[in-house]
């Protein structure tokens, strides 16, 4: 299956605008009870759960069509993930480092001579994510996807009970292993089965009688971190958790893979996502999640004061802060699309 699909983009289009929110609300809003109700529907904090089973489900698609010959060539996958993630990534944390440090004497030496540390943060490979915050899942993205493959091999050489004891593995054994690894293969299951989950009768099984209870379900299980905030656990069903290592992302994301199950089965949902607005804003969804921290981490929260002379009250602040972050964020993502990101998305598929 080589044909992109659309919808799917509108899905992390839809991740990445909640992300935005999220981080405006909690910029400052999170504490009172109309910022804590809004998480809920854009739970920026668990978009990463579906952010990375999506990305398992994407990168694995096109190789898992078994009525097609397996031609994966390992050095042309990572190059095009390279060429797909970095380079965008390089140009805003430029950005972030010219702002942050822009009345530095001696800028240039002190870039030159890493003071800053910004080469760790440009690799991804130490954790560091200080000028740019949300990057932390950029690392994990570019370490695991490349894994992809392996998961990859596992099925099309029909060693499927791998794939499964490492899904169970990787679901209990958070304590020896990234728990994001559990999301990226449960995304390869979903692609591994999508052609079952496409012709799944929905409308003549059990969920259908009950599926307005199934979509509520789903939905509490996504934002179970903030269920259990205002529910807390007993502390003995928390501590059995715990031993087993059972992570609320592991909830989260079993839930992101229920919510792209949907997707995937039902044509009214793909015709919603398919709406044109929703499609750029998954075209343009990695500039998004790049952009949007430069406006409210370093052009508003800071100038708290000035805004709040202007609007008066906190809540016209976050209407304002809204408007401007999504403004900004959209024209900056559109420009860094076209000038950065589909310029070497091309370079990279063409080079090997």
């Amino acid at each position: 299956m080589n044909q992109r699909i659309k919808y799917l983009d509108s899905v992390r289009g839809l991740a990445a605008f909640s992300v935005l929110v999220y981080h405006v609300i909690m910029a400052h809003w999170g504490w009172n009870i109309g910022g804590k109700i809004a998480v809920f529907f854009f739970n920026g904090g668990d978009a990463v759960s579906l952010f990375f089973v999506l990305s398992g489900l994407v990168l694995s698609l096109r190789y898992l069509n078994p009525e097609q010959p397996l031609t994966l060539n390992y050095a042309k996958f990572a190059s095009a993930r390279i060429f797909r993630l970095f380079p965008a990534f390089l140009v805003m944390l430029a950005i972030y480092y010219g702002y942050v440090y822009r009345y530095d004497d001696y800028f240039f030496w002190n870039w030159s001579t890493n003071k800053y540390f910004w080469l760790e943060e440009a690799l991804l490979v130490r954790g560091r994510s200080v000028l740019l915050l949300p990057d932390w899942t950029l690392g994990v993205e570019v370490a695991i996807s490349l894994l992809v493959p392996f998961f990859i091999l596992i099925i099309r050489y029909n060693q499927k009970w791998l794939l499964y004891l490492m899904l169970v593995t990787f679901f209990v054994g958070k304590t020896y292993f990234n728990i994001n690894i559990f999301h990226f293969c449960l995304g390869v299951w979903l692609a591994y089965h999508f052609g079952d989950i496409q012709k799944f009768d929905f409308e003549k099984s059990l969920f259908y009688r009950f599926r307005y209870l199934t979509y509520l379900l789903i939905f509490l299980l996504y934002n179970i971190r903030h269920v259990v905030e205002y529910f807390p656990l007993n502390p003995n069903v928390q501590y059995l958790l715990n031993l087993i290592g059972l992570d609320w992302f592991h909830i989260s994301g079993l839930a992101a893979g229920s919510i792209l199950a949907l997707c995937i089965n039902r044509v009214k949902f793909q015709n919603i996502l398919n709406w044109r607005p929703f499609l750029f804003l998954g075209k343009i969804s990695y500039g998004i999640y790049l952009t949007h921290w430069l406006f409210i981490n370093y052009l508003l929260m800071p100038r708290w004061d000035y805004f709040f002379k202007i609007c008066g009250t906190e809540n016209k602040m976050l209407v304002l802060f809204l408007l401007i972050t999504i403004t900004g964020s959209v024209f900056l993502s559109t420009l860094l699309y076209y000038i950065v990101e589909k310029p070497f998305i091309n370079w990279g598929r063409k080079l090997l």
